[in-house]
Parts: structure tokens; sequence; C-alpha cells
């Protein structure tokens, strides 16, 4: 996966804007000097930064989603196949365990007590 080669640099200089903020915490008198000299010297070129990193970002972001997409699809494959095995393995089981057992399938299955208590219509013969 490329990764933009100057970002040990963008990273050194956010550091040294935040040392900077961090030492207008302590020194109050010079506070606006400080932020100051971040926004005319250290901010236009963080953002020219950013921008030039998010541009070579959108170039990658075709490549990234098609190793995404193979990456999750192989994920997929092998999962499937890990669950069909142990289905197979265990299904059989379960069903010969049950047979074992003497327990007919519907005492072994819980159900849920429903009956139907429409009420019944009766059709009177006209004579």
């Amino acid at each position: 996966m490329p990764v933009y080669s100057d970002f040990p640099v963008l990273v050194r200089r956010l550091q040294g804007v935040r040392q900077k903020i961090a030492e207008s915490r302590s020194d109050r008198a010079n506070r606006h000097k400080i932020y100051a000299s971040i926004e005319a010297a250290d901010f236009p070129d963080l953002v020219k930064e950013f921008r030039t990193m998010a541009e070579n970002e959108q170039h990658d972001d075709g490549a990234r989603e098609a190793q995404s997409l193979a990456r999750f699809s192989g994920h997929l494959g092998f999962w499937t196949a890990v669950v069909g095995l142990v289905a197979a393995v265990v299904i059989p089981f379960i069903i010969e365990r049950g047979r074992s057992s003497g327990l007919n399938q519907s005492a072994r299955i819980p159900t849920i007590g429903i009956t139907s208590h429409a009420p019944s219509c009766r059709v009177a013969e006209l004579g």
C-alpha cells in the first residue's frame, strides 16, 4: 500500500506547533505573539502539506478499495468453508445423538402452543 513519503515531516511540523501551543499556555504574556507566529508561518505550510497528502490519498483510493475487496472476499470464503465444515461434522452428530436418546422429535424441541380459536360458521339452510 503506498504511503505518503513526506508524512514524517508533516508529523514533525505538527509536533512543533503543539510544542508552541504548550509554550503559550505557560507564557500568557506572549500568548498572542506565539499564536500569530503559528498562524503566519506554520499554518499555511501545514495546510499546503495536508492538501498534497489528501490529493495523493485520492489517487490511491481505487487500488486500496480493490485490495480491501479482495481481502474481504478471501476472508468471507474462508469463514464460509469453516462454517460449512463445522456444520457437516456437528449436524450428523446431533441427529445421531437425538436418535440414540430415545426421545421423539416433539419432546426435544420446545414449541409455542398456538391454537386456532376461530369461530365456527354455520350456514343455515333455507327451506
